[in-house]
């Protein structure tokens, strides 16, 4: 049974996500993930749908206007866990965790055709020890940094063999530039706000 009503969370500082009805003709179409064009407040913009149901206990509902995402969704799972996460970590909105997230071009009400999402690799360090979680959550004890260096380039070294990708994340660009140098892997890709559009776009 196709879904008639998506639920959408919104690049704001408001509480979400909404729900809102799906035109019969998108209703095939239309998946979790996916960057979609909605009426907010009389206000066009774009929202992301993180859900999909039969029904909704609100009445009245504005419609989905459009798909913005022709080939495949901006955002898979990981990549919604992870922004979901930062939104309970730093007390924004989810869609504003998904704001930081997105490229600038994939931030507006514009139809973009996407190749490939990114996979997310989450690193964290602890104070206790060396822990593996279902080989994608990395736990390890910060001792020298010789040692976390080493560590950290033998992983991405695994990763990268196994066809997949890395994401570091820093908070600022000084570190995202020390970093690629100390890791000293081929391609490596700083992505950061400034860059130009096209830019932006290949690297993301």
């Amino acid at each position: 049974m196709l879904p008639k009503v998506a639920k959408i969370v919104v690049p704001l500082p408001v509480e979400g996500p909404f729900d809102y009805a799906i035109p019969p003709d998108l209703r095939k179409s239309i998946a979790v993930g996916q960057r979609v064009a909605i009426m907010f407040n009389r206000r066009r913009m774009s929202g992301v749908v993180v859900g999909l149901i039969q029904k909704s206990d609100i009445k009245k509902l504005n419609y989905v206007t459009a798909l913005l995402d022709t080939a495949q969704p901006s955002l898979n799972t990981q990549a919604l866990q992870l922004t979901q996460r930062i939104s309970e970590h730093y007390g924004c909105s989810w869609g504003e965790a998904m704001a930081v997230y997105l490229p600038s071009v994939l931030r507006k009400s514009r139809k973009t055709k996407l190749s490939e999402s990114p996979v997310t690799v989450n690193v964290q360090w602890e104070s206790d020890h060396l822990i593996e979680q279902q080989s994608k959550n990395i736990f390890c004890h910060d001792q020298s940094r010789e040692r976390k260096w080493k560590f950290l380039r033998q992983k991405i070294a695994e990763v990268v063999t196994n066809k997949r990708s890395v994401i570091i994340l820093v908070p600022e660009l000084v570190m995202g530039e020390d970093i690629a140098k100390k890791l000293n892997q081929k391609e490596i890709l700083v992505l950061y706000k400034k860059l130009p559009v096209k830019q932006e776009m290949a690297q993301w």
